[in-house]
């Protein structure tokens, strides 16, 4: 009877915690794509930089 008290409760558990699981990962998700735009945005200013110089566009295209 233990052995299936223990089997029962894994089956009951188990979707608790994939439930868990999946709300985490758009938060997770979020914070990612956050830290992406801020590279992103740091990338675009120094584009802007190069840009801006006599020699900026010959150092992009290469």
């Amino acid at each position: 009877m233990t052995e299936a008290r223990q089997v029962f409760s894994q089956v009951i558990d188990s979707p608790r915690g994939q439930i868990v699981n999946r709300r985490t990962l758009p938060k997770k998700v979020e914070t990612d794509i956050a830290a992406l735009l801020a590279l992103l945005s740091d990338l675009a200013g120094l584009v802007l930089q190069f840009d801006a110089q006599a020699d900026g566009p010959r150092l992009i295209e290469e």
